[in-house]
């Protein structure tokens, strides 16, 4: 009887162990999921900021390109600057490399978990954001050279004001003309990962409330990029694309300072 009692007593306490066991790598799991998926939700994040950046830096260049010469004289010194600046100065698109290089180099670890479908859909996630982020940050450092190359020779480029040389040079003319292309593009990628990370958060019984969470709770550690700001009496809005400045705006800006040079 004692030999029975003990070893149901085993039985019992070596199950718990095991249950509690299994109820951490369970835990533990999860948390790495949510890291991993954590990390994916930012960068979607920061896609749909840039997003918002380059909507505000499209309307404000396509209202520059309608722009006469007459008209940009119109503008104060401080003013062309700071549109020439907002539209050729944005943001650099990054992403936290730690999370991607630990989940590729423990790959047989989560394949181990059998959930090979959440494996491919976060590689073929951190591939995606690998290019977007290449290609982006290669456009803006073409875009900032360009601009600079301009303001070092500006003797070789047509126009009374700096705006206007930039504005009179034709692949400047042309990388404004298409930063509504970007924002498209940007947007299909941010779409793209989303229907993947939610795909992922599925697979792995994470609901969309805990990611929001999480991912919340890792935005604060990392420094908050500003909206483009504006030295010149502007009231152009916070970068939300329910309220962003438009083409009216601009041109009754415009017409505002038309109004106030004296009538010769």
């Amino acid at each position: 009887m004692i030999v029975v009692s003990t070893t149901i007593s085993l039985c019992i306490t070596l199950g718990t162990i095991l249950f509690m066991e299994n109820r951490q790598r369970v835990k533990d799991r999860k948390m790495s999921a949510l890291v991993v998926t954590g990390s994916i939700e930012q960068f979607t994040r920061d896609l749909e900021f840039i997003s918002n950046e380059l909507a505000y830096s499209d309307t404000l260049g396509t209202w520059l390109l309608s722009l006469t010469e007459e008209e940009i004289e119109l503008l104060s010194p401080e003013q062309q600057s700071q549109f020439m600046n907002d539209v050729t100065l944005v943001n650099h698109l990054a992403s936290d490399k730690t999370v991607e290089r630990i989940f590729s180099s423990h790959i047989d670890t989560w394949k181990n978990m059998g959930n090979f479908r959440f494996v491919n859909n976060v590689g073929q996630s951190f591939s995606m954001m690998d290019m977007v982020e290449k290609k982006r940050n290669t456009q803006v450092v073409r875009l900032s050279d360009l601009s600079e190359l301009i303001v070092d020779y500006l003797e070789k480029y047509e126009g009374n004001s700096i705006l206007a040389k930039h504005l009179n040079d034709s692949q400047m003319r042309h990388n404004i003309s298409r930063i509504h292309l970007w924002r498209e593009w940007l947007n299909y990628i941010a779409s793209t990962l989303y229907y993947l990370n939610n795909q992922n958060i599925s697979l792995v019984d994470i609901s969309r409330k805990e990611l929001n969470a999480f991912t919340d709770e890792l935005s604060k550690e990392i420094t908050i990029k500003e909206p483009i700001s504006s030295d010149i009496e502007l009231d152009i809005p916070d970068l939300d694309a329910s309220n962003l400045p438009s083409m009216e705006y601009y041109s009754n800006y415009l017409d505002s300072v038309k109004r106030s040079q004296p009538h010769r």
